[in-house]
């Protein structure tokens, strides 16, 4: 995961360069929670019931092929997960920010592993 995301989003890694770097996986996030679990689990909700969760956590598994390995093999169970928030909430939101959430989880833990600390902290 360190080699494939070792390209910072941060920039330099102060305040604003965080800021533009979480404001773009934030807009990249709410396309892919809203493709998956928008456009795809709520409808099919409608036609095929439960299954319609397999489904779109079967193709959120399949766009994640070109990740490493421990993403690939996590996003099917994760995108369960998304769908059973978004079936129960109705809404995507949750998920995006559930979402944003573990990809700011896993900057971090890069920074801190790559740099040993975040600058400004």
């Amino acid at each position: 995961m360190q080699a494939y995301y070792s390209t910072p989003k941060w920039g330099a890694g102060d305040a604003q360069g965080i800021l533009i770097g979480e404001w773009g996986r934030l807009r990249q996030l709410m396309g892919w929670e809203f493709l998956f679990r928008g456009f795809l689990l709520l409808p099919l909700y409608e036609l095929f019931g439960p299954v319609a969760n397999l489904i779109q956590a079967s193709l959120c598994a399949v766009a994640h092929t070109n990740k490493p390995l421990a993403e690939m093999y996590g996003s099917f169970p994760f995108a369960l997960l998304q769908g059973y928030l978004a079936r129960k909430s109705g809404s995507v939101w949750f998920c995006v920010y559930v979402h944003w959430l573990l990809g700011f989880s896993l900057q971090v833990y890069i920074t801190l592993g790559n740099k040993g600390s975040i600058p400004f902290l």
